[in-house]
């Protein structure tokens, strides 16, 4: 998965290969800039910082034009469009949409401000390709950014990078990632970093419907959700930050992917399963690593490591970890996409004391509920490390190192250390 931010940014600097047109002064100009300012008027051309847009709508109409004119945008001595926002207050008819390989690129987000003239609609429908950097959205109550219902996310995944969201409404979600926007053979991704969302009781980012999305620097502020991850849903979390609100990381839910039953008798301690008859619910959908399997009426969930395609409709799988109990042969079995995040180096501020500015912060009352930094419901996972404001390391659930003491605690410890200990145990008593 790490080609896809590669993938991602090199839309502005493909590789030239032999079949590739190549950018020289004769067709230098298929580079176009589109000028947006405060000042102008949605009557000019917007080709010139004497004669700009007044709306970034506008802009992108414009922008739209030549891309649609020049099915190769974005590659080199192609047209390559990047629509720049002067400093301002801009007020849009939303939604507006980036065209595919499209830039948005503000002066900074201290100086760029968007609000929406239609509250409730999203803000910004993003299409394969674009880029956004250096806005601030201002007081909407629905999506700030999201996949345009009428094209594909494609292979290139739009990137938002250093764009600040204040909103006050519970419905203000800053970025949502709907993996059942576009194609089955679209990565279903929007990468994101450098993100600041301060939605008081709204959401800072949202994946649904096998979405997926990597994510750096990402951070929130009041937020009553900063991350929450839903219905088979994955994503990528390095570096960010939930702070005070009510829940930091929430991951829910599942979406079963195929059927199919044991072959032969599978023994508590294993490691190994096959399984036969494997009918996809989803088309060209077959085990895969790290698709969780129910089995039987066991309500524990295990994890696919690695797997074989024995012939068929048969497979072998190997799981994380080993069964904790036995199986027979013939027993159904089922397999899922599991809502996940993998968090590394999130930090958890004050997380659980409550979302209204500045109640919440704690030199004002503000309390922190550690049970609210991560939340795990329907199968939702969390794989994670993270520090809290008392400087306590987590590892996981079940594993801390307790900054105050400098001590380890947690189940996963306890076990590990029952572990060792149980044979010296053992020996001295015979």
């Amino acid at each position: 998965m790490g080609r896809l931010i590669k993938d991602t940014v090199v839309s502005a600097h493909q590789v030239i290969s032999a079949s590739s047109p190549v950018l020289t002064e004769a067709n230098s100009q298929l580079q176009q800039t589109i000028y947006v300012a405060a000042n102008g008027n949605d009557a000019n051309d917007g080709l010139s910082l004497a004669t700009p847009f007044l709306t970034i709508k506008a802009a992108m109409a414009k922008a739209a034009t030549i891309t649609t004119s020049n099915p190769g945008s974005g590659l080199p001595g192609q047209y390559s469009v990047s629509v720049r926002v002067s400093s301002g207050l801009y007020i849009e008819n939303n939604p507006v949409v980036i065209p595919q390989n499209v830039a948005l690129m503000g002066d900074n987000n201290r100086t760029v401000f968007i609000t929406p003239y239609n509250l409730n609609n999203d803000v910004f429908l993003v299409e394969p390709g674009c880029y956004v950097w250096g806005v601030t959205l201002l007081n909407y109550a629905s999506n700030g950014f999201s996949f345009a219902p009428d094209a594909s996310p494609g292979y290139v995944s739009p990137y938002i990078q250093n764009v600040t969201s204040k909103a006050t409404d519970a419905n203000a979600t800053c970025v949502l990632i709907d993996g059942s926007v576009g194609n089955a053979a679209s990565t279903k991704a929007i990468i994101l970093g450098f993100i600041t969302v301060i939605n008081q009781g709204g959401t800072g980012l949202k994946l649904v419907n096998r979405a997926y999305s990597q994510t750096v620097n990402f951070y929130t502020l009041f937020c009553n959700v900063s991350v929450k991850v839903e219905s088979g849903s994955f994503i990528s979390l390095v570096s960010s930050d939930s702070g005070v609100g009510n829940y930091g990381i929430w991951a829910d839910g599942l979406v079963q992917l195929f059927t199919g039953n044991v072959v032969g008798n599978v023994q508590a301690g294993n490691t190994t399963i096959t399984l036969a008859n494997v009918a996809s619910n989803i088309a060209a959908v077959s085990p895969h690593t790290n698709n969780g399997i129910l089995i039987g009426t066991d309500p524990q969930m295990y994890y696919i490591s690695n797997y074989n395609h024995i012939s068929g409709n048969t497979w072998q799988a190997n799981i994380t970890g080993r069964f904790a109990n036995s199986y027979s042969s013939t027993t159904a079995l089922a397999g899922y996409a599991v809502s996940t995040v993998s968090a590394s180096g999130h930090t958890m501020e004050y997380v659980g004391s409550g979302t209204v500015s500045p109640n919440a912060l704690p030199q004002n009352g503000g309390i922190p509920n550690p049970d609210n930094e991560v939340v795990q419901t329907n199968y939702g996972k969390v794989n994670y490390t993270s520090t809290d404001q008392y400087g306590n390391f987590n590892i996981g659930p079940n594993l801390s190192i307790i900054s105050a003491t400098g001590t380890i605690e947690g189940d996963d410890f306890d076990r590990s250390l029952f572990a060792v200990l149980t044979p010296y145990i053992l020996s001295i008593e015979g």
